[in-house]
């Protein structure tokens, strides 16, 4: 019975430090991300963009950077759904609008291109 006390009570513990590490182990992947992001070496900052994602589905910044990660490796499937995600969370992002804009022009849906710079424009004014 001892033996089963012991056990859960590591367990919890373990399963409390995942959960307190969580948050940080995405902000520590999305600023390793950024250091390739900066340098244009997109390719390299997908994995870490992903673990941070991962690590917190509420990493908005990360997303975003994901997408645009993809939209510069010209991966606009990925790049779309990630814009997608963010637009859905968050109506007011301006960024995620702007990117989505732009695969839509690449794509010559011109009158959904210009619904979201409208209101990406909306947002800024």
């Amino acid at each position: 019975m001892k033996k089963w006390i012991i056990l859960l009570s590591i367990i919890a513990i373990a399963l409390i430090a995942f959960f307190i590490a969580k948050p940080k182990l995405s902000e520590n992947n999305f600023k390793k991300a950024m250091v390739y992001f900066d340098s244009s070496m997109y390719d390299k900052a997908i994995p870490f963009l992903n673990k941070a994602v991962m690590f917190s589905s509420k990493n908005e910044d990360a997303l975003l950077k994901r997408a645009q990660a993809y939209y510069q490796l010209d991966n606009n499937e990925k790049a779309i759904i990630d814009f997608d995600k963010i637009i859905s969370k968050n109506v007011k992002n301006d960024e995620a609008l702007f990117g989505r804009a732009l695969i839509f022009i690449k794509n010559k849906e011109y009158d959904k291109a210009i619904s979201d710079l409208d209101k990406a424009q909306t947002i800024n004014s």
